[in-house]
């Protein structure tokens, strides 16, 4: 008896309650953190995968198998119109200035869903009810981490989904070498302007002592980066920076064998597969009608490749013409229907058809795809 109290008193002290901040920015970004959520979980730990909707997609997406989901609902369609806006201008060529622009209307439009998040007070008394140990969140907005401080939370633990940008590594007083190191200022969305806009946010609701949000970023126990460091930019680093690429997808459903549909499309093309993917962020079918209309014109005058082409759902045929513009609808599928080899589908196992032998890729700039790609070979 004395042993099983023994037992259960040590389970009780290496077991913490801990707060993954997920808002639904995308759907890869929610996928991302709920492997974070379900490796805590499959530890032995008390996981809540916190999910703020603010896209409106959290019940279309099954981000966790383990940890709990805690989805709050009810925001404004903010961030969806600005994502929306650069989804239509995807191929447009941007000065420097603009693509600031850009993103500071990101940063308003998620600073604007923060601030209704922070300030429901029955919701946040839930939420530090829970009386969480640990705080895992990402580096594209400082909200999670504003929040861990309102709940009280003293442990964080910041997670980098993509290579340490400029911003990141300035709040951390990581070196930044410019003369090997590739500026990634296209992700930096933390600049000043937001900022300002952050702390007078939260300064409104808690008071002028409320800490700066990046002296909290900065003050985090650990930083986990979603990347390989074998394929990462060379780069000096802090000691607390522990590099976890590739993290689930050894479990991951979308690594295990092809269903038959996939099976059988990996099996065409004499020289191979080309998978095709812009990535959950843009949707093909507010593009300009070029964009798709070269890829399949690609595909058209490749006839040795099979392509398998990754189109949101509203991409069908165009509707309405307007000053020889789409107006809003793509037609990617239209365009493919008597093509042979492509095969276009709204969701495809990446992972899995990443790892096949005969397949390449053309895609966004994700480094998680690369890293899939990295960890099948």
């Amino acid at each position: 008896m004395l042993l099983l109290l023994l037992f259960h008193y040590v389970v009780c002290v290496t077991t913490y309650k801990i707060l993954v901040f997920s808002p639904t920015i995308s759907r890869s970004h929610m996928i991302s953190n709920g492997r974070i959520a379900d490796e805590l979980a499959k530890a032995g730990h008390d996981v809540v995968l916190f999910e703020p909707d603010f896209l409106n997609i959290s019940a279309a997406v099954m981000s966790s198998k383990i940890a709990r989901r805690w989805t709050v609902y009810g925001f404004a369609p903010a961030l969806r119109n600005v994502l929306q806006g650069f989804s239509e201008t995807a191929f447009e060529q941007f000065s420097l200035l603009e693509e600031h622009r850009g993103l500071l209307l990101y940063s308003r439009a998620y600073n604007e869903l923060c601030e209704d998040l922070i300030n429901r007070d029955e919701l946040i008394d839930a939420l530090r009810a829970e009386k969480f140990d640990g705080y895992f969140g990402e580096q594209i907005n400082l909200c999670g981490n504003g929040l861990a401080h309102v709940l009280g939370i003293k442990s964080h633990f910041w997670v980098s989904s993509c290579p340490i940008g400029d911003h990141m590594a300035w709040i951390l007083g990581m070196p930044q070498p410019s003369s090997f190191i590739p500026s990634l200022i296209a992700m930096d969305i933390t600049h000043r302007p937001s900022y300002i806009e952050r702390v007078q946010n939260v300064w409104a609701t808690f008071l002028p002592n409320f800490p700066s949000l990046e002296d909290i970023a900065a003050d985090s126990d650990m930083v986990f980066v979603s990347t390989d460091e074998f394929i990462e930019f060379p780069r000096p680093s802090l000691p607390n920076i522990v590099h976890i690429g590739g993290l689930g997808l050894g479990t991951s459903k979308e690594t295990s064998p092809l269903n038959k549909v996939f099976a059988e499309q990996m099996e065409m093309g004499a020289n191979g597969v080309i998978y095709f993917s812009l990535g959950t962020l843009v949707n093909t079918s507010s593009l300009p009608a070029f964009a798709m209309e070269a890829v399949i014109e690609t595909a058209r005058r490749t006839p040795d490749h099979h392509f398998i082409l990754v189109a949101d759902r509203h991409d069908q045929k165009c509707l309405s013409v307007i000053s020889d513009k789409l107006n809003h609808f793509q037609h990617t599928r239209q365009l493919a229907e008597h093509l042979k080899n492509v095969f276009v589908c709204s969701w495809a196992p990446q992972p899995a058809i990443l790892g096949e032998p005969m397949a390449s890729f053309l895609q966004l700039p994700n480094l998680q795809y690369r890293t899939c790609r990295f960890v099948k070979k």
